[in-house]
């Protein structure tokens, strides 16, 4: 028996621990509220080949209406809007949201990338 009681509070203790890494699910602009560091650059390019560049000294600052970017001592701060998955940022869709945890946090970038690049990705951690 108290193995078995054992064995119920492991399996618990670590779904409840999984649990509060997991996907959130119907996004909101409260959801991304804080800075977020820069962590990793992925690129894909045409050929189906990809590069992941580790990234530090970047990070945003998202508001409930301001996205504030930093890279070392200089700050710019734009109006922000989110409506899932946009990240509409001075009116225009720069980023959508692939996935956010209460951790990470990664955006597509919606910029024309040109005829090399497919696609890119950009991988935060929160503070």
């Amino acid at each position: 028996m108290k193995k078995f009681i054992y064995a119920l509070t492991v399996l618990l203790m670590t779904a409840a621990l999984s649990s509060c890494d997991g996907e959130i699910k119907n996004v909101t602009t409260k959801n991304l509220v804080g800075t977020w560091d820069l962590v990793s650059e992925t690129t894909v390019f045409t050929d189906g080949t990809k590069t992941t560049t580790e990234k530090s000294g970047e990070s945003i600052i998202i508001g409930e209406n301001t996205y504030t970017v930093v890279s070392g001592n200089r700050q710019t701060e734009y109006s922000f809007e989110f409506r899932d998955p946009d990240f509409l940022i001075n009116g225009s869709n720069l980023y959508d949201l692939v996935s956010v945890t209460r951790k990470e946090m990664v955006l597509r970038s919606n910029l024309t990338l040109g005829i090399l690049i497919s696609d890119q990705t950009y991988t935060y951690k929160k503070r």
